[in-house]
């Protein structure tokens, strides 16, 4: 009876722990994706916010840092849109966000513009195409229909085509089903251009009226945060992850960024909890980096710039979009770094707690790039299944599941202690 009651009580302690973080990632992810943040990037100051709410997370943990502050500042250059886009196809005002969304390099634009509409059947005969691209469209708008164009071929020749408007027109307009995603540039184009939900023009519209003012805001100081945790050895295990995302339409529309990636911050957040609790075997450093969204900048930034070599990195998680788990995790570099894979494969299977750890190789879609670029061994893990939102105002809170998020906190935890 004494060992049944022990093992309950033991059983209650841990299953508490576990749901204690749970709440804390759903706290943080919450918080990270309020519309008082912006968006966390470039607009509103949207990405100093939610730096000093890491900041404030990080100093109630008391966790040190590097030479008095948690901030290290760099610049970037970033197009951005602080004020409303009206957007009006035959009279009807489209709703940002969802149905029509500014390409991240548009220009500014302003006025009342006739609608030639490009459809798949012109698209799809060359002569007719190029016949298309040899008129005159510079007083006009070229809405291009793209829903359902499969061939590799046939979508490079109209991106192409739309990026540096061959047209020649007034404005673009890309045509898309679905959700619709937006980007940040850093840069602006000398022309404007819009993706369009197929819900909200056909080829029977006739105008569109347009106010589009983006601001290109150049050399606008953002910041990575870094801090750390003394372990047992001076050898560093690193956990990082972005914080920024795609900012604001105005008021119009917030793009939350709930798994890409305030999940990553969360984990890290929710990992320097764990450890401030107790010390770890290894010295751990917690890298946030900002302008991951604009091209790695903020990574590319700090390994130009370490506030320590790069070398003492034993081995660095990069945790990118990793709010679901349906189907498991993906190691990206996991067939490059195949002892720490097969560690973390061995406990995984151990433990029964991912439902699959895969691994592909090599490749440079986050954070972790520039650190293997300059030798040093690292993940870039993200979960996979579950919801698909990416880059669109429906990446929110309330429909992010977390669905392995605990059992991915364990193998970590996990790992760091057996890793030698």
């Amino acid at each position: 009876m004494l060992k049944i009651k022990i093992f309950v009580f033991i059983f209650f302690i841990c299953s508490n722990f576990f749901a204690q973080d749970i709440q804390y990632a759903r706290k943080v992810i919450d918080s990270l994706c309020s519309k008082s943040f912006n968006g966390r990037a470039y607009v509103f100051d949207g990405d100093k916010l939610a730096a000093q709410y890491i900041e404030s997370e990080l100093k109630k943990k008391n966790i040190k840092n590097f030479g008095n502050t948690f901030f290290q500042p760099f610049t970037v250059s970033a197009n951005t849109f602080p004020k409303n886009v009206i957007v009006k196809v035959d009279g009807k005002e489209l709703i940002a966000g969802t149905e029509f969304v500014p390409f991240p390099q548009t220009a500014k634009c302003t006025g009342k513009f006739n609608i030639e509409y490009l459809d798949k059947q012109i698209i799809n005969d060359k002569y007719l195409f190029r016949k298309f691209l040899n008129s005159k469209h510079s007083k006009n708008v070229v809405a291009i229909d793209t829903v359902g164009i499969s061939d590799k071929e046939l979508r490079k020749l109209i991106e192409y085509s739309t990026n540096f408007n061959l047209f020649n027109a007034k404005a673009i307009l890309s045509i898309d089903s679905g959700h619709l995603r937006i980007g940040i540039s850093s840069s602006q184009a000398w022309f404007p251009s819009l993706r369009i939900s197929s819900e909200a023009i056909s080829n029977n519209s006739k105008i569109l009226e347009i106010k589009l003012l983006p601001k290109f805001v150049k050399d606008y100081q953002t910041q990575n945060i870094i801090g750390y945790i003394e372990g047992e050895s001076d050898s560093v295990i690193v956990f990082s992850a972005h914080y920024d995302h795609l900012g604001a339409i105005g008021n119009q529309a917030y793009f939350y960024g709930a798994n890409d990636n305030a999940s990553g911050v969360s984990m890290l957040l929710d990992l320097a909890r764990h450890y401030s609790q107790q010390k770890p075997k290894y010295t751990i450093v917690f890298m946030f980096f900002s302008a991951e969204e604009i091209g790695l900048l903020g990574s590319k930034y700090y390994t130009e710039n370490p506030l320590f070599p790069l070398s003492k990195i034993k081995f660095l998680f990069n945790l990118d979009m990793v709010g679901t788990g349906d189907e498991g995790i993906c190691l990206v570099n996991g067939k490059v770094f195949e002892k720490e894979a097969n560690l973390l494969i061995e406990i995984n299977k151990e433990k029964e707690l991912l439902p699959d750890v895969s691994q592909r190789g090599k490749a440079s879609n986050s954070d972790h790039h520039f650190f293997f670029e300059n030798a040093v061994r690292c993940f870039f893990i993200y979960a996979r299944g579950g919801i698909g939102e990416y880059h669109n105002v429906f990446d929110k809170p309330e429909t992010l599941p977390l669905t392995e998020y605990e059992d991915f906190f364990r193998l970590l935890t996990n790992f760091i202690e057996r890793y030698e």
